[in-house]
């Protein structure tokens, strides 16, 4: 299975190749991306990666990139946690 290039469009494709690896060693904001929410629903946030982890998250257009930083456009793609079948 291949995936998408980071930040490229994967449409129209199978659910599966639009699962994205990003790079642990760079910083990466995902702009305007739905994330569901603890409390039941969904909101759209900025989510900035950092380590391979989720640093920060705020209202959508709250954070700016820094140089280098690679910027992907959630607009139309949801945030799902990682998901194991053990």
């Amino acid at each position: 299975m291949s995936g998408a290039a980071l930040g490229e469009t994967c449409e129209p494709c199978e659910p599966q190749a639009c699962v994205v690896s990003l790079p642990p060693d760079k910083s990466t904001l995902l702009s305007n991306v739905l994330v569901c929410l603890d409390a039941g629903g969904y909101k759209r946030c900025d989510v900035l990666l950092a380590g391979g982890r989720i640093a920060k998250m705020s209202e959508p257009n709250k954070i700016s990139a820094s140089e280098g930083m690679e910027v992907i456009d959630g607009g139309e793609r949801m945030l799902l946690p990682g998901f194991v079948n053990a």
